[in-house]
């Protein structure tokens, strides 16, 4: 893990590179720490170990009685508390608690930490929950810009039921209103049937943006993005294709598209990336005398039907302005001060939220190195403008353990 220093809660830039995985323990000294409790009274503490990117932000939980949580979409893995959302300056965890022999069962709690205006909060969400809804698209968002009320959003799909299915059911919590209720979201009438076809029966969301206000967007990489009013009182589901693929992708269907593609929605507009590998499809456990790609960059508003092309570079034209990278990987920089990323196995293009021209590149000097680093490209001037060391060791397929939250916007 990359060693960082805590800053304060206004940090210089409201952009972090979250791990969704948290850390049990305590962050010594930190403003951004909050407390509540659980449902069955025990005591929490979360706060957040913030770096500015391209170095990692950390969660951490502390609790006496707090046990591994395990993931309701996979009981049999064993995992830490984890960031199941984070949009508009707060965050949904999942965390279980052991509870007492005799006393308390085990129970799991979502929270919700709000990190805006003042010092931070930390709420539990009251229960019952949900109990039929797809891990992977829930979501939390402000109630309205500048509101410290805030909406969580369970929505449940229904895949074995699609025949004659046109909506998603929303299992909705408002803390303005301090209740549950459920939305019926039908598909905006204006879709094709293949746009429908893909939103009730394909679409598997890889990813969960919030796309202003009001809106979600549930991204897949291999299809698109399914846009969604989910506070309005007659909510609408609409589908935004991903720009035409490249051929070479074809070959590749089994395999994660996430080490090739990265697709956010920030301020209402759209932002899709994608690589093409010089030696066509990575990534092989021995590294090839070329491992450079080059990336094409596309915008859309949130309320256009076209997509525009607007920036296409190689990794032959990247000129290294951060010192930093020199001393760490000295071999990877050639006398003209270019970066040699030819050499080096580099994927998982993320997108920055708040800066147009800031992409985050995951790099290995090989495929099983336990080492890694996370490179901030500018794609204006073309230049590495800085880079951070990551654990590399679980990054097996080049895509990223980290997502970008503006979660102290």
């Amino acid at each position: 893990m990359a060693s960082s220093s805590t800053v304060p809660l206004r940090v210089r830039s409201p952009e972090i590179l979250l791990h969704p995985n948290c850390c049990i323990g305590d962050c010594h000294q930190n403003p951004n720490s909050a407390r509540t409790e659980s449902s069955q009274g025990l005591s929490l503490e979360v706060s957040f170990q913030i770096s500015d990117p391209p170095a990692l932000s950390h969660c951490f939980v502390r609790c006496h009685d707090l046990a591994k949580v395990t993931r309701k979409n996979s009981p049999s893995a064993e995992e830490e508390p984890f960031i199941v959302a984070a949009s508009g300056g707060l965050a949904l965890l999942d965390i279980t608690f052991s509870g007492d022999e005799g006393i308390h069962p085990p129970c799991s709690d979502y929270f919700v930490y709000r990190a805006g205006g003042g010092s931070p909060s930390l709420h539990l969400l009251p229960g019952p929950y949900p109990t039929d809804y797809q891990l992977n698209m829930v979501a939390v968002l402000p109630v309205c810009d500048g509101s410290d009320d805030y909406a969580v959003v369970f929505p449940d799909v229904e895949y074995l039921m699609h025949e004659d299915r046109n909506h998603y059911t929303l299992h909705i919590y408002r803390s303005d209103t301090k209740a549950w209720s459920a939305q019926v979201a039908c598909i905006a009438e204006e879709e094709t049937e293949d746009a429908r076809n893909k939103l009730v029966v394909a679409h598997d969301a890889t990813s969960v943006v919030y796309a202003g206000t009001g809106l979600i967007g549930w991204i897949n990489l291999w299809t698109g993005a399914v846009i969604c009013n989910v506070l309005d009182t007659n909510p609408t589901i609409r589908f935004v294709p991903v720009p035409p693929k490249e051929f070479y992708l074809d070959y590749i269907a089994e395999i994660n598209i996430r080490p090739f593609r990265h697709m956010t929605i920030y301020n209402g507009v759209i932002k899709f990336i994608e690589l093409k590998y010089h030696r066509g499809p990575a990534f092989n456990v021995k590294r090839r005398d070329d491992e450079g790609w080059m990336a094409t960059i596309w915008t859309r508003p949130i309320s256009s039907d076209v997509w525009n092309e607007g920036l296409t570079f190689d990794t032959s034209e990247i000129v290294v302005t951060d010192p930093g990278f020199r001393h760490l990987l000295p071999e990877m920089v050639n006398e003209e001060n270019k970066l040699k990323l030819d050499k080096l196995m580099s994927g998982g293009p993320t997108l920055s939220l708040n800066d147009d021209h800031t992409v985050y590149i995951l790099a290995k000097m090989s495929l099983f190195d336990p080492s890694a680093f996370v490179l901030a490209l500018n794609t204006r001037s073309l230049t590495l403008e800085s880079c951070a060391p990551c654990r590399g060791e679980n990054i097996l397929g080049f895509e990223p353990d980290y997502v970008p939250f503006a979660l102290f916007s």
